[in-house]
């Protein structure tokens, strides 16, 4: 099941990036062929980038496309979050199909970081927007050079929720292979999807979020099984200086932990390691509410929503955390093995401690006399 609109109105928002030339046209034009995308409106740089004559189009006026299958094609210049609003605007007006949801593409060299910080703090797009999937296309015959020369490359793969493997039928297989092992050690959970010539089922890559809680009864146990790293992760992919420091580690604990203290430790993670964080997500229990784990995530410093599931997918209750990180030292990575530890423990002795002891309730003070019982007082005092 795709995800869909929210109870609240907010419809999902799928970020499409990818290194240039590794296929985010093809992709995009094969999924916007879909009966299952009908009602897409997709944002783009520019209409150049986008093979706009590979699709039906019924009209074009301005600076907007209307395609057959009644999606919206439309262009932003920098303000993203203006073409957003603008878009939901003509919408409301009815100067466009109503769309069910949107496509940000962005330009091949661009470090997604930002735009994801944009697109879940920008009141202006919260309010009508959920972030749902951030999907990466990689060239199976060049995206391994890719990730030697380009750090934009490197930044797109380890902030993934879905590769799409592009042009696999024009890579050797030995190529495929080490691309997929360089992949795996810069992202080791993500789902890398092999793609020829864009087709490709919607679902099997759109509903990353488990935002939408019908579509998340399908999705819930494959994200929670990408929490799981090997015991031995291998080292990161030595041919190039920009991915060699990229490395993941997680962290699991069975206790449950205090919210209040593992939400200071978190804000303050990852602001002072934003450059070298940068991504964390994970499944917690939560001292208190240990039936409903709670999911967290993090791209450098842009902390995602929190979200409570109304129950543990499968019957291991361990906390987990997995990071990605880019010269991230293994002295930090103990220390903050260090602090998550310390957390459990004073979670511990927090439920340990014994109830503060209550202070009396004074007695409640008279009510003050009327100002009938005043006067009778008075002249009750004065001499006949």
């Amino acid at each position: 099941m795709l995800p869909g609109v929210l109870p609240d109105g907010r419809l999902p928002l799928f970020l499409l990036t990818g290194f240039l030339g590794s296929g985010k046209t093809t992709l995009l034009n094969g999924l916007l062929r879909s009966p299952d995308l009908a009602h897409t409106a997709v944002l783009m740089n520019e209409f150049g980038e986008i093979g706009i004559d590979n699709l039906l189009v019924s009209e074009i006026r301005d600076e907007l496309v209307l395609l057959e299958s009644g999606c919206v094609c439309c262009e932003y210049l920098g303000d993203l979050s203006g073409a957003i609003q603008n878009l939901f605007a003509k919408r409301e007006a009815g100067e466009i199909p109503q769309f069910t949801r949107l496509v940000l593409e962005t330009t091949g060299l661009a470090d997604p970081a930002p735009i994801l910080d944009t697109l879940l703090n920008d009141l202006g797009i919260v309010l009508l927007l959920y972030l749902d999937t951030v999907i990466v296309t990689v060239d199976a015959v060049f995206g391994l050079d890719q990730l030697v020369e380009h750090p934009e490359a490197v930044k797109q793969a380890a902030l993934a929720d879905r590769i799409v493997l592009t042009k696999t039928d024009l890579a050797p297989p030995e190529t495929r292979d080490a691309l997929v092992g360089a992949l795996r050690r810069l992202n080791p959970t993500v789902p890398i999807v092999p793609v020829v010539l864009g087709e490709v089922s919607p679902e099997a890559l759109l509903g990353a979020s488990l935002m939408d809680a019908e579509a998340r009864k399908e999705r819930l146990g494959q994200w929670v099984a990408g929490l799981d790293l090997p015991k031995e992760p291998e080292a990161a992919h030595p041919h190039g200086p920009h991915d060699a420091a990229v490395r993941s580690f997680s962290v699991r604990f069975d206790e449950a932990v205090d919210f209040s203290l593992f939400a200071r430790f978190f804000s303050h993670l990852t602001h002072e390691e934003s450059p070298r964080l940068l991504r964390v997500k994970g499944l917690l229990r939560i001292a208190g509410d240990e039936e409903r784990p709670l999911v967290v995530q993090a791209v450098q410093r842009v902390l995602y929503p929190t979200q409570r599931l109304p129950l543990w997918p499968t019957p291991d209750r361990t906390s987990r955390l997995v990071f990605i990180a880019k010269n991230l030292s293994s002295e930090r990575e103990h220390e903050i093995r260090t602090e998550l530890a310390t957390i459990v423990s004073e979670t511990k002795a927090k439920a340990l401690a014994p109830p503060p002891p209550q202070k009396p309730v004074p007695e409640p003070p008279e009510p003050a006399p009327s100002l009938f019982e005043r006067l009778r007082r008075h002249f009750s005092r004065q001499p006949r």
